[in-house]
């Protein structure tokens, strides 16, 4: 998803999401995966370290680290902005 998505024929929309259907039948596709289900997805996005996708309402995400030709809108990264400065805590 975060790389060539057109190579497995996904289609992300303007915020970068692909339904979870249109996901699975394209890793169906590899004999590896031919039992790859939604909650497989879930786990996997839940034992990540690096949280680099979200799951929701049965569409997926890479919240970053695209490569594709077209910016990604994204509100959670709108939402999740590092502030203009950080103060330090002297102990």
């Amino acid at each position: 998803m975060r790389h060539a998505p057109w190579e497995f024929e996904l289609e992300l929309d303007a915020e970068g999401w692909v339904t979870v259907e249109q996901l699975l039948h394209s890793l169906r596709l590899q004999a590896q995966w031919v039992e790859v289900s939604e909650a497989d997805l879930a786990t996997m996005i839940n034992l990540s370290e690096k949280k680099r996708h979200e799951l929701e309402a049965g569409k997926i995400r890479a919240l970053y680290g695209h490569s594709v030709p077209a910016k990604i809108d994204s509100i959670w990264l709108a939402d999740h902005v590092p502030p203009a400065y950080i103060t330090a805590i002297h102990s």
